[in-house]
């Protein structure tokens, strides 16, 4: 918030505007489907912010071990980054299940919750 507030008024519309787009382009780029409006989004926004995260070389982003409220993952879906949901226990020998991209619905409320289907052979 304190770097919101450094910046203009033009940056803070720019930045509103590619975090309003960024769930839907975010699952449109996973399917390979982006649109010239959410590429220009990345460009300006989304790589900055991952680059000043230190993340801009990162190509996944899992989570586990604990829920994760779906108001968060849709934050993170607003700036690009498609968290994937993953379970498993040493028990188990490691991961388990993945949330699928091909699947993934950000409107769907369940969807944003779920871990996903089995991985093969598990």
């Amino acid at each position: 918030k304190q770097i919101a507030k450094q910046n203009g008024w033009l940056k803070t519309k720019i930045a509103t505007w590619a975090k309003n787009i960024g769930p839907e382009g975010t699952v449109k780029e996973m399917r390979k489907e982006p649109t010239a409006q959410f590429k220009l989004a990345k460009k300006l926004v989304y790589n900055q912010v991952k680059k000043q995260l230190g993340l801009d070389q990162c190509d996944f982003f899992l989570y586990g071990a604990a829920p994760l409220d779906p108001q968060i993952r849709h934050y993170f879906l607003s700036l690009n980054f498609f968290l994937i949901n993953t379970y498993g226990m040493s028990e188990s020998t490691g991961p388990q299940n993945f949330s699928n991209k091909d699947v993934f619905d950000y409107k769907d409320l369940a969807s944003l919750r779920e871990v996903g289907s089995n991985i093969p052979g598990t």
